[in-house]
């Protein structure tokens, strides 16, 4: 494998496929400042960005010191962002929301919090098991989970 070579899910990522990559991200950021700035949709974005830090911090939360056992429940630390998500107009990511065509989205579930308990799925990784409670008082399991090259709300 050659230097520009890299594995991500399954495939080998070549020099244009990373070029391909950094141009997507890329564009991606700049529509994200753009809508960071529209003030129509400011709050919205304020709130997902708020999920996307918790999220991102507590799938790169080691556990492998804390001597968890796969399938134990254990208590999210309470210093991490995700303990403090609370009322976000976000819809709960594991749940199929429609596509509205009016583009309000009045009737989603969105995310109330997330339960302080939670559990491994075990393997080298250990992902983590976290319950979303959403704004109807469902619970829906999230498996979040970090390796190098991505993390996933599944």
């Amino acid at each position: 494998m050659g230097n520009f070579s890299r594995r991500q899910s399954g495939r080998l990522m070549t020099p244009t496929l990373i070029s391909t990559q950094m141009e997507r991200g890329s564009a991606a950021q700049t529509m994200f400042e753009r809508l960071r700035a529209d003030p129509t949709v400011s709050d919205k974005i304020a709130d997902i960005e708020k999920l996307c830090n918790a999220c991102w911090e507590w799938a790169k939360y080691s556990l492998k010191s804390q001597g968890n056992a796969w399938g134990k429940s254990n208590s999210i630390p309470n210093d991490l962002l995700i303990c403090r998500i609370k009322d976000l107009r976000v819809p709960v990511p594991t749940i199929s929301t429609p596509i509205d065509p009016s583009m309000k989205y009045t009737d989603c579930e969105w995310i109330q919090g997330f339960e302080k308990q939670f559990r491994t799925a075990g393997g080298v990784n250990l992902p983590k098991i976290s319950v979303c409670i959403s704004s109807r008082n469902n619970r829906y399991k999230q498996l979040v989970r970090y390796s190098a090259l991505f993390f996933a709300l599944c």
